[in-house]
């Protein structure tokens, strides 16, 4: 285990907080994957502590995707996790290297905002800074 992932466990494990992975399908993801017939596993990562949980769709790398046979570790998405206000669209852009005039990126955008709602929901203000270093 490489001292990410054990920093990933051991960030859950001290919080009691558990994980799931549940395999959804193989398919396309992106828009790219669309127009270039990829496909990758989906999944529906969910984490849970007491009555509350946070669940997102999860679409694993094409190196990763093996039709559902390895789910992703909890390192994987706490990495990937919006950890830090996106700020407004036009912030966003700028710091993404986004077209503000893109209908992609506005979608990439409200993503990643309802992301960033569920993790200030689930994880404390502690807790979020303390994920930072997590990636």
């Amino acid at each position: 285990m490489s001292e990410y992932t054990e920093k990933a466990d051991v960030f859950l494990k001290d919080r009691r907080v558990k994980f799931e992975a549940v395999y959804l399908e193989h398919g396309p993801c992106f828009d790219d994957d669309i127009k270039n017939g990829k496909e990758r596993d989906i999944w529906r990562l969910t984490l849970r502590r007491g009555k509350h949980n946070m669940s997102v769709r999860f679409n694993n790398s094409e190196a990763k995707s093996d039709h559902g046979n390895t789910p992703p570790m909890v390192y994987d998405l706490l990495a990937c996790l919006t950890k830090s206000d996106p700020g407004t669209f036009e912030n966003f852009c700028g710091d993404f290297g986004y077209d503000t005039d893109s209908r992609y990126a506005l979608k990439t955008y409200k993503a990643a905002r309802r992301e960033w709602a569920k993790v200030q929901r689930f994880f404390t203000d502690t807790e979020i800074k303390e994920l930072q270093d997590i990636n």
